[in-house]
């Protein structure tokens, strides 16, 4: 179950933990209460209130965003920016009330301070500055913060697929477990989510401009009407009043809003950051002593040019020069330090048991590829290999239930070039050469009409074949050849040796995993696995035994089951165990052998020799065994292999039928020298199934 985040507290402060905990309400109310704002009558006081919070919420964002190294981690700035627009406008359109019903005698001291402040004495001379900060933001801040949040946007979602395969590949290749991949999805989701909403916030900053210079035009020929008009006052009074007024009120609310334009700026342009802003420029800025020496020669050549102030750029020459000289003395104290140590370092850390441990590991799976063989491996020359190797992972799952480990795909230089190489738990298991840039056609039939190009052996199943041009494809397919390519070559080798490796490849940690996902499923059983003491290690080796022979473990339950019903009686004998979980899940088996109407076609050995080979039987540490000599061995695989491979040529499947006492023993024996050779025991026949006798021995 995923965990759940706790709410932020305070210890030792009760009603401000209470306040946090009903901080969503308090969002709601605060935010209806912006909207009627615009509507209801403000009084004076509150009105001062509100643009004293607005000037403080927008320094508190933008001393966030400086202090921020990673944009998402203030993922909800384009919602604040969004807020906070609103409850700007909304001051507007409050503030624009009370100055045009009040006029002269209008009382706000946050509007007038900042009125008699710019403006002072001259009314002109304030429309001009108010003018300047107004191009100022429109023509350049939000112009700018538009531009930017739009390129970020556009380029983030057009990578964002590249990056979701990267991450996958770094998976396939083992670099990462899924966890991690899961999580980087998730930044990478939530990064191109907050610059996607940034370019819609960048919009809206770019209309609140406008929407304050316009309220700003309205109130200064709005109230210029009314105190005429309506307030008989002189032309010039009415101009001097409302114009100083509006001013006083746009620079209220053009002051917050340059604060959120420079933080919007600042955060959608920091997308590789991973430190704080003011650490990150100290690095990147001051880090070079010969650029501060530079710097401080320029201002001394200015200082002694005529007319310049010389006494001041030579006082910042000095500044930059000791400036300059204590950063260089820094750079040099660690370099000294760490020439001193790097060997000592290197030395000790490289005989570090932790380190010596690290290096131990091998992978379960790997694939090996010369560097002519890279291509096949990278999504951005259109290699799919990583793909296929993760298909093969849900594939073998979904028919053996085996869960197959990460597959660790690498180059390795000592391979030829057109070279692969398959690797179980760090060593060799198979291997053959691709040819790039050509295709393989296989003789399947052995009838088809042969083909022009380099003979080759098909690596899996040793067939021969024919490396040939793609233009000849078609050519190749008309006359029956199956056509492969170098990773459907690869991938099909790699799916039959985790096949016929299957047993090796399940590791205890794996059978964990599978107990696990049990106990959540069947947590009654899995409860009576453990009273009956099977332990992880025991339904392991029974499902090695399994894999090994090609049977499925996705019945799980059905295995457990009978494990914990038999594990006292068998005295911890695995393949007693089996046996008996063989049986159990016989229909498995006999389904995966039948034909459509529901026959075994088998062959069987002759009853004398059967017979025979059961008084050969003999137990060594509860394990059966058969007596033969190397000739009666010998001449006993002969025989079980010409008759199956007339039984293939028939066209049925490799399957010996035997007495339940010799199937593991004939098993041991000859299901390496046979392999395609299945094994069943009468016992193992379930009921509704047919048994057909083609051939025996």
């Amino acid at each position: 179950m995923a965990a759940t985040a706790e709410p932020f507290r305070l210890t030792g402060n009760a009603t401000l933990n209470r306040l946090l905990r009903n901080s969503d309400l308090l969002l709601a109310v605060a935010v209806v209460g912006v909207l009627a704002a615009m509507i209801i009558p403000m009084p004076t006081v509150l009105l001062d209130l509100s643009m004293i919070a607005s000037l403080l919420v927008n320094v508190v964002i933008l001393l966030v965003v400086l202090y921020t190294k990673s944009p998402i981690e203030f993922s909800v700035f384009p919602t604040l920016l969004f807020i906070t627009t609103i409850f700007r406008l909304s001051i507007n359109v409050s503030s624009t009330k009370l100055i045009l019903t009040q006029g002269p005698s209008f009382e706000g001291k946050i509007v007038t301070a900042f009125a008699d402040f710019v403006v002072g004495g001259n009314f002109v001379v304030g429309v001009i500055i108010f003018a300047i900060i107004t191009i100022v933001q429109f023509m350049v801040l939000t112009k700018g913060l538009t531009r930017i949040t739009e390129v970020a946007a556009r380029f983030k979602l057009d990578g964002l697929p590249g990056k979701q395969l990267a991450i996958d590949a770094e998976v396939n290749a083992g670099r990462i477990d899924e966890a991690e991949a899961q999580k980087r999805r998730q930044e990478l989701m939530a990064e191109a989510d907050f610059f996607s909403n940034m370019d819609g916030a960048g919009k809206l900053v770019s209309g609140d401009v406008r929407a304050g210079l316009v309220i700003i035009i309205v109130n200064v020929i709005a109230g210029f009407v009314i105190g005429v008009v309506q307030r008989s006052e002189s032309a010039g009074d009415a101009l001097q009043n409302y114009i100083r007024l509006s001013v006083g009120d746009g620079l209220v609310a053009a002051i917050p809003s340059i604060l959120v334009t420079v933080a919007a700026g600042i955060i959608a342009t920091r997308g590789v950051s991973r430190d704080r802003l003011g650490n990150e420029m100290a690095v990147q800025v001051l880090t070079n002593p010969r650029i501060l020496y530079v710097t401080a020669v320029f201002a001394a050549l200015l200082g002694l040019i005529p007319g310049f102030p010389t006494v001041l750029l030579l006082i910042t020459a000095l500044v930059l020069f000791l400036l300059g000289r204590e950063v260089s003395k820094r750079g040099e104290e660690p370099a000294a330090a760490k020439s001193a140590l790097d060997e000592q370092k290197e030395e000790e850390q490289s005989f570090q048991p932790e380190k010596m441990a690290e290096n131990m590991f091998v992978e379960p799976l790997a694939i090996e590829l010369g560097y002519g063989l890279i291509p096949l491996a990278d999504p951005a020359r259109g290699g799919d290999l990583l793909e296929r190797v993760k298909r093969i992972r849900a594939e073998i799952a979904k028919e053996l239930g085996l869960i197959v480990p990460q597959v660790r795909i690498t180059d390795n230089m000592q391979l030829g070039p057109d070279e692969y190489a398959l690797h179980i738990s760090g060593e060799r298991v198979a291997g053959s050469k691709i040819r790039m840039n050509k295709l393989l056609a296989i003789n399947m039939s052995g009838g088809a009409e042969k083909l022009e190009g380099e003979a080759a052996r098909e690596p899996v199943f040793n067939l021969p074949a024919v490396w040939i041009e793609p233009t000849d494809r078609d050519f190749a397919e008309r006359r029956g050849y199956s056509i492969f390519d170098g990773s459907t070559i690869i991938a099909t080798h790699l799916t039959e040796i985790v096949k016929r490796n299957a047993g090796e490849i399940l590791t205890r940690k794996d059978t964990a995993m599978l107990l696990d996902a049990l106990a959540k499923r069947n947590k009654a059983l899995y409860d009576e696995m453990q009273r009956a003491q099977v332990g992880v290690g025991q339904v392991q080796k029974v499902l090695q035994e399994l894999l090994s022979e090609h049977v499925s473990i996705k019945n799980l339950d059905a295995i457990v089951e009978t494990l914990a019903d038999h594990a006292r009686n068998a005295g911890g004998n695995t393949e007693l165990l089996t046996e008996v979980v063989r049986q159990s899940i016989r229909r498995q088996i006999c389904g995966r052998f039948a034909d459509e109407g529901r026959n075994l076609n088998v062959l069987v050995l002759g009853g004398e020799l059967e017979e025979d080979l059961k008084s050969r039987l003999s137990e060594q540490g509860g394990v059966y065994q058969l007596s033969l000599t190397p000739e009666q061995l010998t001449q006993l695989r002969d025989l079980v292999a010409d008759r199956a491979k007339k039984l293939q040529e028939k066209g049925y499947k490799n399957i010996l039928l035997t007495d339940v006492a010799l199937r593991r023993p004939l098993q041991r024996l000859l299901g390496s020298s046979i392999p395609d050779l299945s094994i069943l025991s009468g016992a193992e026949v379930a009921p509704g199934f047919h048994v057909h006798v083609v051939e025996t021995v």
